[in-house]
């Protein structure tokens, strides 16, 4: 299991859950385990960060939700971008 993953499972794989059971932030959590953040505006102004772990598994938070996420783009695994360069096709 990845770190991504395990993180994911901890907050029920509910992409729209924002707070544990222990009454722990998903925010926290990503900021105080990642190891880089992306913005994809690149200003850290947007609202689509993409999160990348230790061992390069990623979460995407995108407004309202979240989801394991891809270290090169920011679409969301389980409904990649159909305009997206890189995953678009695998939809």
């Amino acid at each position: 299991m990845t770190i991504a993953q395990a993180i994911a499972r901890r907050f029920n794989n509910d992409g729209m859950n924002f707070k544990d059971k222990d009454g722990h932030y998903l925010t926290e959590v990503l900021e105080d385990t990642s190891i880089r953040e992306d913005w994809r505006d690149g200003y850290r102004t947007g609202d689509v960060i993409r999160y990348t772990f230790m061992d390069q598994s990623v979460i995407t938070v995108a407004g309202d939700g979240w989801d394991l996420g891809y270290g090169l783009c920011y679409c969301w695994r389980s409904c990649p971008n159909e305009d997206c360069p890189i995953h678009g096709s695998q939809s």
